[in-house]
């Protein structure tokens, strides 16, 4: 059997690659000159550096074995020493320091914290995305209508910028642009809040030595990819399937399409998509990250007794350090996501340069102001991403569109990977995986 797969991030890949294996033909359609999707590796410096997506976590199950396979070197993301925190906005932020997993807040926003981590965590395992498929139970139709800010709206202001900047940075989003179902379904996928928001022991435990493209580089090896290939047609007919591109027409029995959602809307089907499955495609927005990587001489934040993670709630949402493995190269890395992000896009080259730097200098003192180089990756202006890390669904979507593209009967030789499509780990490379085994079985079902 012929398959054509459409795009050669990690989902369509690893959906490859099982293909292949199972004795199909298959072939990989790529609009970039590069695979990897959302992951981008670059040398920068003495130091080899991720600009998209770097991270796994410990009960990531796939994506471990993956590495294994592939016999691909991990080190653990640096988190010792104390963490920074800035709230307050504007030009003089309060500037504090705290160990641990929780910021440095009164005792009465603690407890408030406390209560809402409790609380969340409760909801979030009564709304999955495999239950919202069928009759909304009684939490979720109360939620149905409401966006997140409705809960974080009122919380207190300290509180606040604490949870809005964890939220930027796992959605590249404002709370009112997310639906709370599609939220509470979100978190469940990636078991809870704190293990989507945490270093040690969360989704930002592991990196890679080599860079996370290097995955897809390696499944990529074996593999017939075609780069420069953007798909803009999928006609379906009694006797198969053409794939299109601007030059070339590639039929077939089957197809995958792993693609995020914003190029997924500009693709054109014919017959057009069943109206629910559309009508959920359309109700998809991406969220705006931008990373700014920076490198410096030494680490001078380790010298303080500093880890190099900053939360805030200005321009900059979080920090990391992201020095190399054998730390040749130091380096911090930059969250701007969500309407940051949007602002920092419209700035000049240098105001936006300086708009990065002033929340780092006041976080990991002078230093900071002098990076060697200052590498910035805005991922909303990829053509063939439309904004990063994952789609997402606004508190319009109701209950049916926070199924997205699993909602509705499957359709006839088309399927659906990429990690929007995931039920374990959604908007992870962890769900990438999960969402290419759901698309592998579904043609090996219908072929």
């Amino acid at each position: 059997m012929k398959v054509v797969v459409v795009g050669a991030g990690l989902s369509g890949l690893a959906s490859a690659r099982s293909l292949q294996r199972a004795g199909h033909d298959v072939v990989v359609l790529e609009a970039r000159d590069r695979v990897g999707g959302r992951t981008l590796t670059r040398t920068i410096g003495r130091g080899v550096f991720d600009l998209g997506g770097q991270w796994i976590g410990p009960r990531q199950k796939r994506m471990h074995a993956l590495v294994r396979e592939l016999g691909l070197d991990t080190f653990e993301q640096h988190v010792d020493g104390r963490k920074v925190l800035l709230l307050g906005g504007g030009k003089d932020p309060q500037r504090s320091e705290y160990a641990g997993e929780i910021p440095s807040l009164r005792i009465t926003d603690l407890a408030f914290m406390q209560l809402l981590l409790s609380a969340v965590d409760l909801w979030r395992q009564q709304v999955s995305f495999e239950g919202l498929r069928t009759e909304l139970n009684r939490l979720e139709r109360r939620m149905d209508a409401a966006s997140v800010a409705s809960l974080s709206g009122r919380v207190p202001d300290s509180v606040r910028g604490v949870f809005d900047a964890a939220f930027r940075t796992i959605f590249g989003a404002e709370p009112e642009d997310v639906g709370l179902l599609y939220w509470l379904a979100y978190l469940n996928a990636g078991e809870g809040l704190l293990s989507l928001a945490e270093a040690r022991g969360g989704a930002q435990q592991t990196r890679f030595v080599c860079g996370a493209q290097g995955l897809s580089d390696r499944l990529a090896d074996a593999l017939d990819v075609r780069f420069g290939a953007a798909v803009r047609r999928i006609e379906r007919s009694d006797s198969g399937i053409t794939v299109r591109t601007d030059d070339v027409a590639y039929p077939c029995d089957q197809v995958v399409v792993a693609l995020p959602p914003r190029p997924l809307q500009s693709l054109v089907f014919d017959p057009p998509l069943q109206s629910a499955r559309a009508e959920r495609l359309r109700d998809y927005a991406m969220g705006a990250t931008t990373k700014v990587l920076l490198t410096y001489e030494r680490a001078f934040w380790r010298d303080a007794g500093l880890s190099g993670e900053l939360v805030s709630d200005g321009i900059v949402s979080v920090a990391f350090d992201a020095s190399s493995h054998d730390l040749q190269q130091p380096a911090l890395v930059a969250f701007v996501v969500g309407e940051p992000a949007v602002r920092l896009a419209a700035m000049a080259p240098r105001v936006a340069e300086g708009a990065v730097l002033d929340p780092l200098v006041r976080a990991f003192g002078p230093h900071a102001a002098r990076p060697t180089e200052m590498t910035t990756q805005a991922w909303a202006a990829e053509p063939f991403t439309g904004g990063c890390p994952v789609g997402l669904l606004p508190n319009s979507a109701g209950r049916s569109g926070a199924m997205g593209l699993l909602a509705g009967a499957p359709e006839p030789r088309i399927h659906f990977a990429g990690t929007e499509q995931a039920t374990e780990y959604t908007g992870y490379l962890e769900g990438a995986l999960q969402a290419a085994e759901v698309a592998v079985r579904a043609v090996e079902a219908s072929s």
